[in-house]
């Protein structure tokens, strides 16, 4: 399956080496750097310019710097390859809220690495999201649910993380959490939470109502 990837890629395999039997992921991380090392040797070949221990179980950090050495040749392993190409992409940030320009500016001061686009109009998200491609929209319910634009949150070219700048989430309506990772602000109304449970025990208690018939009574 690697060598079929690699070939699609591009990358012609000229010698390989494996394990004797077949491991799961315990038996693949439980391999001794000595055991690893003797595989990265065994797959060297005159013609490779490059050797690759393809298994992000496998402990191949230890030996990568003792296979270079020995081989006189560059080795990647998964993970490497894996930190490498995150490290390429830049991270794009849509702010969809009414303060835009306070948190952009916030973010770029703290993440001048990170790219950010701002959109404070509703009926603009869906043309912002469909040309900046944002990997993550910080989104604030802030002129209400009825025009709410969620139809362009969860599109095809939908941000992998929605993160909610409120506690409530019903404007969103469904979403397909294998395409979408979306966050709320739980806290964020705390204190108007536990005020409305507190006038309810107190209402209830109270007999507040009864308090007020009594009171109408009496004027």
């Amino acid at each position: 399956m690697v060598i079929a990837f690699l070939r699609e890629m591009g990358i012609e395999t000229v010698a390989r080496s494996e394990v004797e039997g077949t491991l799961d992921n315990d038996g693949q991380g439980a391999l001794d750097p000595a055991t690893v090392f003797a595989l990265g040797v065994r797959a060297d070949h005159n013609d490779a310019e490059a050797i690759v221990l393809s298994c992000t179980d496998m402990g191949s950090v230890e030996v990568i710097a003792q296979l270079e050495a020995t081989l006189g040749k560059p080795v990647i392993s998964s993970i490497q390859a894996m930190m490498f190409e995150a490290l390429q992409m830049t991270l794009r940030v849509l702010w969809h809220n009414d303060q835009t320009v306070e948190l952009a500016a916030a973010l770029r001061a703290r993440h001048p690495e990170v790219e950010c686009a701002e959109c404070s109009i509703y009926d603009a998200l869906p043309e912002m999201i469909d040309s900046f491609r944002p990997d993550v929209v910080y989104a604030v319910r802030f002129d209400g649910s009825a025009d709410y634009p969620r139809d362009a949150l969860f599109s095809d070219h939908c941000p992998h993380w929605v993160a909610n700048g409120g506690a409530g989430t019903d404007h969103f309506g469904l979403w397909d959490d294998t395409s979408n990772t979306v966050t709320n602000a739980a806290g964020v109304a705390a204190d108007m939470v536990a005020e409305y449970v507190m006038g309810g025990f107190l209402h209830f208690t109270l007999d507040v109502p009864g308090l007020q018939i009594d009171k109408a009574a009496k004027t």
